[in-house]
């Protein structure tokens, strides 16, 4: 072989392993790094004040929210969290992925769980003797109109 060739080789064998050598080391020093969120609490209790406090209730946040419906129905699958009016008040109105919905007071209390809708089928047939629509030009003999 020539010594352009070989010299070609080399140079980017050494690229290669000293790319792969980057990588693995990036790999293990990823695997050092603490997770960047906290993890969320198992449960959240309500805030109880005391009698000398304010007659302001404490607010939960959002995410608080979140845990206490969660809970309450032993779900996890947690679609959405936001403010809504539940019989006049704002309350927190927590949407989870299989339609059930939870009203959480804005001091943390369950105020309302309702179950998803009832899904609806609906069903149409045009013929009610359930046979196939639509017609052909052909006639008992199975022969075409042919007006010749």
């Amino acid at each position: 072989m020539r010594k352009g060739t070989m010299f070609i080789s080399a140079a980017l064998t050494a690229f290669i392993l000293a790319m792969l050598a980057g990588v693995v080391s990036a790999y293990k020093g990823m695997n050092d790094l603490k997770p960047l969120s906290q993890p969320v609490p198992a449960k959240v209790q309500p805030v109880l004040l005391p009698a000398s406090a304010p007659t302001q209730p404490a607010v939960v946040s959002p995410q608080d929210a979140a845990v206490v419906a969660s809970n309450y129905l032993n779900r996890t699958d947690l679609f959405s969290a936001e403010l809504a009016d539940f019989n006049g008040a704002q309350t927190y109105k927590i949407t989870f992925s299989s339609g059930d919905i939870v009203y959480v007071a804005l001091s943390g209390q369950v105020l309302s769980a309702e179950p998803p809708p009832a899904p609806v089928v609906i069903t149409s047939s045009s013929n009610p003797r359930g046979g196939g629509g639509g017609g052909n030009s052909f006639g008992e003999d199975g022969e075409g109109d042919d007006d010749d």
